[in-house]
């Protein structure tokens, strides 16, 4: 799961594939795709970077524009890959956005 967001925020998180905890798996050649999800719809979309293939590594953004207009709340969401048309969901989630707090 993610940590709060705060709406406006932009936000990034890493996952990293491993074979045993430790090993990157080289994932180079596949895709990704994320959404976030308002019970069974898909409100809106992750945006999904292969850092390099072989460092395991994905990263999963949202704009500030996005967490913005998601709004406060608890949300759903599923990152899938698509290997070599192979599709799988490899997580689901949630997290919640927050009121931006300004002093």
């Amino acid at each position: 799961n993610f940590p709060t967001i705060y709406t406006g925020d932009d936000v990034a998180q890493t996952f990293t594939f491993t074979s045993d905890g430790v090993t990157p798996i080289n994932i180079t050649g596949r895709t990704y795709s994320a959404a976030v999800y308002d019970g069974a719809s898909s409100v809106a979309s992750f945006t999904c970077t292969n850092t390099t293939g072989t460092d395991g590594k994905v990263v999963l953004s949202l704009a500030n524009a996005t967490t913005t207009s998601l709004g406060v709340g608890q949300w759903r969401w599923s990152l899938v890959e698509n290997a070599s048309g192979i599709i799988s969901t490899l997580l689901v989630g949630s997290f919640t956005i927050a009121s931006e707090v300004t002093g």
